[in-house]
């Protein structure tokens, strides 16, 4: 403005308002350049500048385009002459044209990426447009620009370069998904056409042309003469730039996991691990080892390298990484819920059914009720157990089958196993282990209903339920013979129950196992709180309703017993036999010098802090050798070597054994401290030569935490193979306090002897004795070279005993068994745990005939008088 120029107070009042209010005036710098156009217009008028001078000059620059922002400078600029050319108002846009945007190239997408995150079909039938944050943001940029676009040309607002900012990044983003969207395109197309299905995959397609067509409109409306490829391509270039950045994890997997594939040793496997632990993704090896047609697992800007990788070796890679089981880890829509994913049910298929392996978790299969039931006679300390459990199937349509392996106690034996078909108990067949498997297969090929118990590994066996039907429930019994360890003085027994190591199914989330443990002697006070101890007419009674953690690591029963060191039971088969059993003091250790390797997975990393008290006195002690299982063994000469180290990832404990075998003697055992171990990953063969060549050395071990371990599986033919004697880690360390200090403990020791010779002085144990003899036998002979075993597993079918070379089938009808060759055990030879109900029923009974006993001898008295 001219120094002879001056505005009216009102005018300068207008002014300052219609500046502020202005959209493009939103920094100082703008309002400048605004106040210098609208002074230049005010030239040639009169000196003062009234209220009406000025709203003729603020009129003008509110013509639409007058204003606009430089596409280069980005100043403020004034062209009158475009006031009236290009006006784009809403007479520009037809019905049908304004339809097409708002619903086609807007709605849809916006509705697309909506039901995605919802309910992820595409995610579930073919792959995932949304894997994370930065393509959730590509997405939306497509319908987002172009509802900004439309309302900008709509309302005749004025040229800002940041729209051309936002259209390049839109064509680029929506350019990027219609690539991926092209091959279902045509399918989509004609799926409109037939069912009027099809819209969500096609809305990439119409995001770009609504993206495309409103650029082109935005260039005419202002006159744009710039070139729109040059800012496209630049656009492409920086998203792909973007993606490279978001991939690079990925890429650095992928690296790691070639470099994992082609290593032939333990070593540089263990390399190739641990550079992914460093700077890959272990979800992309998750998602990658899932991999497949409507898994859900595929993504948009997955990398095509490493495609046929075997989906075993990834599992393996990832457990390596972290330490974790794959098939334990699901992944969900961001707003996923239980109700979401109980409507999503679908068909999924189960490669393990019928074979010897636990595999995937099965999310409609859960372990709903259990019921512990055991009769304890501390004296001869045996016990016998029953364990009832019921599974269900929540899915709509498809069967499942149940498996487990289940942890007894040392030296127990399965002796029952029941079936409910139809609500009516059925008892299981006993024979070799072949024919029972056989048996079960094919019974499972024809979708009956079998149950099949084998044995696993020492102390372990493996349970398999097939089918439990859609929306119904299967229920089982598996009886369980077991000695009761014994104090050093003699005086208590204790009892340990039996614990699922490994399953394919969930807990109910309301699950808790119903303990009732039935003894002619007192229980001593339970550590539980949850557990009470009951009197009854006959027997004394611990019972209550334990969680599974509990159930898994801190119940123990403990029974005082008299002073008896001698026992006998009789033959269940053989009249000319009997079984003694005396106790014998020895160490439980019969080597005094130990190795003690540790676990140095992720899972024991919670164990650190309670293993260090103990620790600290082992590494002092001069007969205990501390280990470490890592990429290489590492010796733990001093405590804070063992405090430093980071428990992470998944580590070879076969490779870890068949290296610390090398450095025991004929004086030396190895305790063996782990955490799962799902996976082969090397082989056994150099330990099992070992132990054939140079002497057997025995491996104890302890396992935290459920989980598979398949290093069990590889020298479970090894007759010095044990499990510690210890159900929860507080027994764990008191174990380690005997070590510390050796001294002898008592053990009851059973063998035949001839019954005419035997004078039968002893108290009579119960038949269960007779039953952990013959286990023993068949053991002994498992673990031998001896010529045996097919006399012996028809010994162990005979008295109805799941052994190395034995197991145990329920099938559906006669006809089945009759097919199989097998021949159910009948049910009057069953060991039993009787009901409470049961216990009650006999004493009215018992009652009501002495009643009726004395009402008669008083009826007779008379008569002979």
């Amino acid at each position: 403005m001219k120094n002879s120029q001056t505005l009216s107070p009102e005018a300068q009042e207008r002014l300052e308002q219609f500046i502020e209010s202005h959209e493009l005036c939103r920094n100082q710098e703008r309002k400048d350049e605004l106040r210098n156009i609208i002074y230049d217009l005010l030239v040639g008028w009169e000196s003062e500048i009234t209220l009406n001078n000025l709203e003729i000059a603020l009129e003008k620059v509110q013509r639409p385009k007058a204003l606009s922002l430089d596409i280069k400078s980005g100043e403020l600029k004034y062209a009158e002459q475009k006031a009236a050319l290009n006006t784009v108002g809403s007479n520009d846009f037809s019905s049908g044209t304004t339809f097409y945007y708002m619903f086609f190239t807007i709605l849809l997408p916006f509705a697309a990426i909506i039901i995605e995150l919802l309910y992820r079909p595409f995610t579930q039938s073919f792959f995932d447009p949304l894997p994370d944050f930065l393509h959730l943001i590509l997405c939306a940029f497509p319908p987002f620009s172009n509802l900004i676009t439309y309302f900008q040309l709509k309302r005749n607002k004025v040229y800002n370069p940041k729209i051309l900012l936002l259209q390049n990044a839109a064509i680029a983003a929506s350019f990027y998904y219609c690539l991926y969207f092209a091959p279902l395109s045509p399918l989509s197309a004609l799926g409109i056409l037939l069912m009027g299905a099809g819209f969500l995959s096609l809305s990439p397609l119409f995001g770009f042309s609504g993206v495309f067509c409103l650029r082109k409109r935005y260039y005419l409306a202002h006159e744009i003469k710039a070139s729109r490829f040059k800012h496209s391509f630049t656009a492409v270039i920086i998203l792909f730039s973007l993606l490279i950045l978001n991939k690079m994890p990925s890429a650095l997997t992928e690296y790691g996991i070639s470099q994992y594939l082609k290593g032939s040793d333990p070593r540089s496997k263990a390399v190739a691990a641990s550079f992914i632990r460093s700077w890959g993704s272990s979800q992309h090896i998750l998602k990658k080892s899932q991999r497949g047609f409507g898994s859900g697992t595929a993504a948009v800007g997955d990398l095509p390298i490493n495609n046929h990788v075997p989906h075993k070796k990834l599992n393996q890679l990832y457990f390596r990484v972290t330490g974790k089981i794959p098939h334990k880890i699901t992944t969900h829509s961001i707003f996923d819920s239980e109700l979401n994913r109980n409507s999503r049910r679908r068909w999924t298929w189960d490669s393990d059914i019928g074979d010897q392996e636990i595999g995937d978790k099965q999310e409609d299969l859960l372990l709903v009720s259990s019921q512990f039931d055991s009769k304890l006679d501390a004296d001869p300390a045996i016990a016998y157990s029953e364990w009832v459990m019921q599974f269900e199937n929540s899915h709509q349509f498809q069967n499942r089958e149940a498996r487990m392996k289940i942890l007894l106690p040392d030296q127990a034996v399965v002796s029952r196993l029941t079936l409910w078909v139809n609500g009516e108990e059925r008892e299981a067949a006993f024979a070799k282990t072949s024919k029972v498997k056989s048996a079960y297969k094919n019974i499972v090929r024809q979708n009956r209903d079998p149950v099949l118990v084998t044995w696993s590994a020492k102390n372990r066996i493996f349970v398999q339920c097939f089918p439990v039907l859609p929306q119904k429930r299967m229920k089982i019994r598996i009886g369980i013979s077991s000695p009761m360890p014994l104090s050093q003085d003699k005086s208590k027994a204790y009892f340990y129950p039996p614990q699922i190591l490994a399953s394919n199914y969930y807990r109910s989330p309301s699950l808790k196992h119903d303990i009732w443990l039935e003894s002619k002697q007192k229980f001593a006070k339970p550590a539980l709180k949850s557990l009470k101890i009951e009197l009854s007419a006959t027997s004394h009674s611990l019972r209550g309703s334990l969680l599974h953690q509990d159930m898994t690591q801190s119940f123990r029963a403990e029974l005082p017993r008299t002073d008896l060191n001698e026992f006998w039971g009789r033959d269940l088969h053989d009249e000319q036999k009997l079984i003694t059993s005396k106790i014998r003091y020895g160490s439980p250790f019969k080597r005094q010098k130990f190795f003690v390797l540790i676990d140095g997975s992720t899972s024991l990393a919670k164990e650190k802090q309670a293993l260090a008290p103990t620790l600290k006195k082992l590494i002092t002690n001069p007969n205990f050798q501390i280990y470490i299982a890592s990429d290489e063994l590492i010796k733990v000469n001093r405590y804070s070597d063992f405090d430093d180290y980071s428990f992470e990832g998944g580590y070879d404990n076969l490779h870890a054994l068949n290296q610390l075998i090398e450095l025991t003697d004929q004086e030396s055992s190895i305790i063996w401290l782990h955490g799962p171990q799902p996976y082969e990953l090397s082989s056994s063969s150099k330990l099992n030569q070992y132990q054939k060549r140079r002497g057997l050395v025995p491996i104890r071990n302890f396992q935290f935490n459920e989980g598979a371990n398949k290093v069990i599986q590889e020298i479970k033919s090894s007759p010095h193979y044990s499990n510690l004697a210890a159900s929860n880690r507080a027994e764990l360390i008191a174990l380690f306090e005997l070590m510390l200090n050796p001294s002898e403990w008592p053990v009851f020791e059973r063998q035949f002897i001839d019954a005419e010779s035997y004078p039968k002085t002893a108290p009579q144990a119960n038949s269960h004795l007779c039953r952990l003899m013959v286990s023993d036998e068949v053991n002994q002979s498992y673990f031998s070279d001896r010529s045996d075993h097919d006399e012996m597993a028809n010994k162990a079918a005979l008295y109805q005993l799941v052994t190395p070379l034995s197991g145990a089938v329920v099938l559906e009808t006669q006809a089945q068994y009759d097919a199989a060759g097998l021949e159910a055990v009948d049910p009057s030879t069953v060991p039993t745990v009787p009901e409470p109900e049961t216990w009650a029923l006999i004493i009215i009974l018992s009652l009501l005939l002495l009643y009726y006993h004395f009402k008669n001898k008083q009826k007779l008295e008379p008569s002979r008088a």
